[in-house]
């Protein structure tokens, strides 16, 4: 009796965790190529409430032919309605073996990183959001502070996500 209720109990913790978890999904067009990355789901978080919200979107890749080219990106940004203040992206790409990291912020010399919101919903403790974004993308020395877009890097997308609070 005893196992049968462990069991029991620790499938319904199991199926509790997985709903509380992120999950969902962030399309890239790339340079004319479309591909999908899977939400990272431990590196990606929200915080605020259902008016504010601070959105950090790691996503990677799971697919051997997309893995050979990207290895991850990451969007974060603050929305307050429609209203969205500090977007900035990275994605990894790799060129000729060696992996180069792509940069975009919020102003036209880094890129001018345009994200826009399409719903979102607080559920629990989980924010469910969905929206687009579109940038140029450059490498930088300095971790995105300077940004080089002599050959930028088109990039449009879109995500629909659900994620879990910081933790």
């Amino acid at each position: 009796m005893i196992r049968p209720l462990a069991c029991a109990l620790t499938a319904a913790c199991i199926v509790a965790t997985a709903s509380a978890e992120g999950a969902g999904e962030v399309t890239l067009d790339i340079e004319g190529e479309t591909y999908a990355f899977p939400l990272w789901e431990s590196q990606s978080d929200w915080s605020g409430s259902e008016s504010y919200a601070s959105v950090n979107i790691y996503a990677r890749p799971t697919d051997k032919e997309t893995w050979s080219k990207f290895k991850t990106f990451t969007l974060g940004f603050e929305t307050m309605g429609s209203n969205i203040s500090a977007p900035e992206a990275r994605l990894t790409r790799m060129v000729n073996g060696d992996q180069q990291r792509l940069f975009a912020g919020e102003d036209q010399d880094e890129g001018g990183l345009k994200v826009t919101v399409d719903s979102t919903s607080v559920t629990g403790d989980a924010l469910s959001i969905t929206g687009s974004f579109v940038a140029q993308m450059g490498p930088s020395d300095n971790f995105g502070r300077d940004i080089d877009l002599s050959d930028p890097v088109e990039i449009t997308g879109r995500f629909d996500v659900k994620l879990g609070p910081v933790e």
